[in-house]
Order: structure tokens, then sequence, then C-alpha cells
């Protein structure tokens, strides 16, 4: 029983010791304690430099050393700083501390706390550092104490960033170059535009492609890319059917959180041309040819945007120049295909047609006759065959058509008959004056008789 007494007794004053020896702790930390911690510029503040009226320092700390007052005596406070890497990956500083700014004043005390607060003028500070990433560290001091703050505890860093983005040309992937020519046709007009920009000391914030219609001058649009996951890859898309066809620059804006402005990437004469060429005329000769006559096609095309796919065809033109003539018809088909630049095709047909070698007319022509006309025959009178009229004829005859020469001698028969007409036509009219002659004569005779 007393043995237990005495451990719960024992455990008793140790704990208490324990605490005693905590609270002590705790006291003389706070007592000793000198910490600084540095107010502006806040940790991760970033500038083009630290110069006058950009930057306002400002610190404060903890006084232990038993200043009462109102008023703490005269304090120096000098902000130091120790570089780590610079923007072209050079070290630079590692390990030095340098003075950027330097002040001597009052510093004072915060409500009824243990917590003074120093300010340095900024006119003290003109201080050109290279580009890097820097810790900064506030020292403050006195005449009589020297230092009494812990370093430790008063770093920040800082970011000086005097350069914008680093962006070119050369940065552009994929379908996007100097000069080149895109079509809608084929990709409903979504092209990808996909660059690498980056910034080594502060990266980039933001970046933008700005669509100049180079003959206009007009500004048409401006998209915003987005980063690709972590990377310096920065993606987006457009769609050039939304655009008149023509030619545009394109400008790439990116800035870093300073508002550091790169936009010195400009791609020129990218070529929207979402129409095919026109075909201008197209055209065979001779039409109609005759059989086996060689015949030639001309197709002629344009195209004022992205000018002709020289590699394409015959300077941009596909087509048959000379079409086959071995068989006849009246209509054979021949196509002519153009394209342009930007990949853009447009075709069209014509026809043309085959006559058999004479043409429609074709045929025997009439024989010449030697008859006199008078017998009505015309024995030496053979018609030979020929096309396009008759060759030989008779002088007597007024017309080439076809068969003229078909029966021989028609001429002279036809002559023959002429002169029996015209002897039987005397024959009738001498029997007609006979007889009229022997009416007159009955009826002199008639006559007499009565008297």
């Amino acid at each position: 029983m007393l043995i237990n007494i005495i451990k719960k007794k024992s455990l008793v004053i140790f704990s208490c010791l324990l605490i005693a020896i905590l609270l002590g702790f705790f006291v003389i930390a706070e007592l000793g304690t000198n910490d600084a911690i540095i107010v502006s510029p806040s940790s991760g503040s970033n500038f083009t430099n630290l110069s006058l009226g950009q930057t306002f320092l400002n610190v404060t700390f903890l006084n232990g050393t038993g200043i009462t007052g109102e008023v703490a005596a005269s304090f120096n406070v000098t902000f130091l700083v120790n570089n780590t890497f610079l923007a072209n990956g050079t070290v630079n500083l590692t390990g030095k501390w340098m003075q950027v700014a330097n002040g001597t004043g009052i510093c004072v005390r915060i409500g009824d706390g243990p917590r003074f607060s120093c300010a340095v003028n900024s006119s003290n500070i003109n201080f050109t550092l290279l580009e890097g990433t820097y810790s900064l560290t506030a020292n403050i001091t006195n005449a009589t104490m020297g230092n009494i703050t812990n370093l430790a505890n008063s770093s920040q860093t800082i970011k000086i960033d005097r350069s914008a983005p680093r962006v070119g040309t050369s940065n552009f992937t994929g379908t996007f170059a100097q000069g080149v020519n895109l079509s809608s046709i084929n990709t409903a007009g979504l092209f990808t535009i996909n660059i690498s920009i980056d910034d080594v000391v502060l990266g980039v914030q933001t970046v933008r492609v700005n669509i100049t219609n180079r003959s206009s001058g007009v500004s048409n649009r401006t998209l915003t890319l987005t980063r690709e996951g972590t990377t310096n890859q920065f993606i987006t898309t457009i769609n050039t059917s939304h655009y008149m066809d023509g030619v545009y620059n394109l400008t790439v804006m990116a800035n870093d959180s300073l508002n550091n402005l790169n936009n010195s990437a400009v791609l020129e004469n990218i070529i929207f041309d979402s129409n095919a060429p026109t075909i201008d005329s197209f055209s065979c000769t001779p039409n109609p040819a005759e059989e086996d006559e060689s015949i030639t096609c001309s197709c002629s095309a344009s195209d004022p945007v992205a000018g002709m796919n020289l590699s394409y065809g015959s300077s941009g033109i596909s087509t048959t120049v000379n079409p086959s003539s071995a068989q006849t018809g009246p209509s054979f088909e021949v196509g002519c295909s153009v394209q342009d630049n930007a990949g853009n095709v447009r075709s069209a047909t014509t026809t043309y047609s085959v006559i058999a070698l004479g043409g429609s007319g074709s045929g025997s022509s009439g024989g010449s006759s030697s008859g006199n006309g008078s017998s009505g025959s015309g024995s030496s009178g053979n018609g030979s065959s020929g096309s396009g009229g008759g060759t030989g004829l008779s002088p007597e005859s007024t017309s080439g058509s076809e068969g003229a020469g078909s029966n021989e001698g028609a001429s002279d028969n036809s002559l023959g008959q002429n002169d029996l007409s015209s002897s039987g036509m005397g024959i009738k009219v001498i029997l007609i004056i006979v007889l009229a002659a022997i009416v007159v004569t009955a009826i002199i005779v008639m006559v007499r008789k009565k008297k």
C-alpha cells in the first residue's frame, strides 16, 4: 500500500517537473527569440527589378531584448539577397549575401505587444539583379545590441524577370507554317494550332493568336490557347471555313505574370482557300471530226487565291488532250479535272462526235451523156459513183443530185419522146384543117342545091 502511494507521488512530482521544464523552455525561447518576418514583399513575389517606386520593403521582428516603451531604440535594417538559379541556367551568388537595400530609422512597436515594424524607404532601393530566383532576408541591428534577428526566420523567395516568354515561328508544330495553303473541303475547316512556349523564370501566363487578313489589314479574330497538361505546349483549333478565302497573318502573343509580352512570332501568308479552281473553258476541235481524224481537246482553269498546283497533271490540269476518233458516233465524253495548291479539285466534261469518211453526202453521182436528143437513147452515159454531188453530169442536166445517172441514156430517151410529141401535134393540126375544109365544102354544096 505504501509502495503504491510512493509511486503515485513520484509520478505526480515527475509530471509537475516536466511541465515546469516545458514552460521554462517556452518562456526562455520567447524571451530569447528575435525572429524577423518580412511582410513586404510577400513570398513568391515577382519583379522586373528591385527599384525605386516598385518595391516596398517592410519587416517586423519580435523583441526579446527587454526594450520597452512606445518607441524602441534606433535600428538599422538591411535587406540581403542570395541567388539560386538564373534564367540562363547558370548559378550566381550562391552562398553569398548581397545587400539590396539599407535604412536606418525608428522601428515602431505594434500595439501593446512585443513585435516591432520596420520599413525601409524605397528611395534607398536601387539595385539591378540578374534574372532569376532569389532568397530575400532582413537583418536588423542597433548600436548597442548588434544583430538582434534570427535570419533563418526572415527569408522570402522572390523572382526577377524582365524577359518575355520565348517563342518563334519554328515553335509551331503540325499544319501551320509560313505560306501554307489550307482548305476546308477535306477537313471541315478544322485545323489545330500547336505552339511550344517557355519562360524559365516565371512561366507562361497566357498565349493568344491573332488572325489578320493581309489584304484588308483587318484583325478577324483572336484565339486563346490552352496548356496541354504540365507541358510547354499550347493548343487551340481554328475553323478556316468561318473566314473568307484570302491570305492571312497569324501573330502569337505570349505573356508571363509580369505582363512581359512577346508578339514577335508571326506566320505570314497563310492561305485560307475553301473553293476549287474555276474551269474557264473546255472544248474539243474539230467537232464533229471524221473517222480517224486527229482531235485536240483544251481545258483551262484559274485560282486567284491559292494558285494552281503545278505538280498536278499539266500545270494543275488533267485531261485527255487527244481522244480517240477510231469509232463513229454522235457523242463521246472526255473529262477535265483541276487542282489548286490548297488541294481543292473541280471536274467537268465535254463531248465530241465522229462521222464516217465522206460525211452525210456520200452516194453515186450522175454520169455524163453523149446523146443528142433525137434518137431517144443514151447508151453511152454510164454514171460513176461519188460523194457530195454528181461529176460527169450531161450538158443538158441542171442538177447534181444523187442517182442522176442511175438509168443509162435517160436524158436521150426524154429528148426522143419530146420530138415524137411535136410530130403528133402537127398531124393533128393538119387533120383538123382538112376536116374543117370538108365541112365548109359540104355546107356550100347544100346551099347551092336549095337555090
